[in-house]
């Protein structure tokens, strides 16, 4: 999973990963509100 390297946005559509495991947001520098789409993920 890669974030937009200039922009640093979480991309909208995080929460349809449903394969995600892991989903690590520490030590960076975004400048973004996380999409709502991220409380669809369900662990």
């Amino acid at each position: 999973f890669e974030f937009e390297q200039n922009k640093r946005l979480i991309p909208p559509n995080v929460g349809q990963l449903h394969s995600l495991q892991v989903l690590s947001l520490g030590n960076n520098a975004l400048e973004c509100r996380i999409p709502l789409s991220i409380y669809q993920l369900v662990h």
